[in-house]
This record gives C-alpha cells, structure tokens and sequence, in this order.
C-alpha cells in the first residue's frame, strides 16, 4: 500500500507547529554540545515548566 503524503503534510500540519530561529552558530553548537538530550524533547519541557509557572 502506497503512502499518502499529501494526507501525511495535512494531518502533521495540524498537529505541530513549526517554530524556526536563526541563532550565532558557535553559541548554538556549545548549547547543543552541552544539551544531555535532544533539543526538541528539551525546548517542549522548559515550555511546559514555562506555562505550569504562568
């Protein structure tokens, strides 16, 4: 069964919200060399301490 990419982009779109920044590249790579986990998994929780606080 062939995968349907068109539904796949609309179902993700809905689902997630892209959020892009452009960062110095040296002061991005030592966060990230310094991160014990994934960025992502990282910015979701300090956005989830960040609204618990509000």
């Amino acid at each position: 069964m062939a995968r349907n990419y068109k539904k796949e982009k609309e179902w993700e779109e809905n689902k997630y919200k892209r959020m892009v920044a452009k960062i110095d590249k040296n002061l991005a790579n030592e966060f990230l060399d310094k991160l014990d986990k994934p960025f992502a998994v990282w910015l979701r929780e300090e956005m989830q301490n960040y609204l618990q606080k509000k």
